[in-house]
């Protein structure tokens, strides 16, 4: 992995959505964090580690707005995958 400054390569580990105000709190409604420690959601992970492909299919959309559709919901005792 790469590190500013480090001389390595870069690479990506996640691709996300960033929520706006009313985004968090259309989330939390829809779905309710399964954690008392999480709050105000603020982010939607896409993709960890995407791969060449999936990172070419994201790159065109970066700093776009985009509609999200909840289509499913997991939880156990350390997260929540919306």
């Amino acid at each position: 992995g790469g590190s500013a400054g480090g001389g390595g390569a870069w690479r990506v580990r996640y691709v996300g959505v960033m929520l706006d105000p009313t985004s968090v709190d259309a989330l939390a409604a829809a779905v309710p964090p399964r954690h008392p420690n999480v709050t105000g959601q603020q982010h939607l992970t896409l993709c960890f580690e995407p791969a060449a492909a999936e990172l070419a299919a994201a790159l065109p959309l970066l700093g776009t707005l985009c509609t999200l559709r909840v289509e499913a919901e997991a939880s156990d005792s350390r997260g929540q995958a919306v």
